[in-house]
């Protein structure tokens, strides 16, 4: 019976936010207790075996996937910066160049009548934007979306984005990402 239950004791385990008694685990298989303890240790044999970054953890009575100590700073730091929240500003912005790429940073400042160095700078830390060549008449940094930008968004692909009509019916203030006219400084 253990060979059949190890990964549905693995699967409860891993779904768990938090630990799980071995009785509660026994109870749901139908098992023994004693078996699902049994059935752990093996568990965390096969990990140890393999070189596995995590192992079963039993904590606060009950069992929990931990990670090894040596993977924890480089987990933390993982989650640390994609944890980073945008700003108003960044969305903003990252809604600017998606629709409108590739753009100057001119084009992102007329749209938006405010300085966007920072922002900018942060976006392409983050890997949400890339530079994508120079603007023909001013030199200008043309600014474009990345395949993170897509990741983070869920988005297929860019035709997945709003159309301009949709994103005007949506603006609280409509229109105002898209002029209805250009004028003398706006540059593509």
């Amino acid at each position: 019976m253990g060979k059949k239950i190890k990964p549905e004791i693995e699967a409860l385990l891993f779904s768990a936010p938090e630990p799980v008694q071995a009785q509660r685990i026994a109870r749901y298989l139908k098992t023994t207790e004693s078996e699902v303890k049994q059935i752990i240790n093996e568990l965390n044999e096969d990990y140890a075996n393999e070189g596995r970054s995590f192992y079963i953890r039993e904590i606060a009575g009950g069992y929990q996937l931990y990670l090894k100590g040596e993977y924890g700073i480089l987990v933390r730091e993982f989650h640390r910066l994609e944890k980073r929240r945008l700003s108003k500003g960044a969305l903003d912005i990252l809604a600017i160049i998606a629709v409108k790429q590739p753009v100057t940073k001119r084009v992102i400042e007329l749209i938006r009548r405010a300085s966007s160095d920072r922002i900018l700078h942060n976006l392409l830390e983050l890997g949400l934007i890339k530079i994508v060549g120079k603007s023909q008449g001013t030199n200008a940094y043309l600014y474009a979306t990345t395949e993170k930008f897509l990741q983070t968004f869920g988005l297929k692909d860019l035709s997945e984005l709003p159309s301009k009509e949709e994103l005007e019916r949506m603006a609280e203030y409509s229109g105002e990402l898209f002029p209805k006219k250009k004028d003398e400084n706006y540059e593509q």
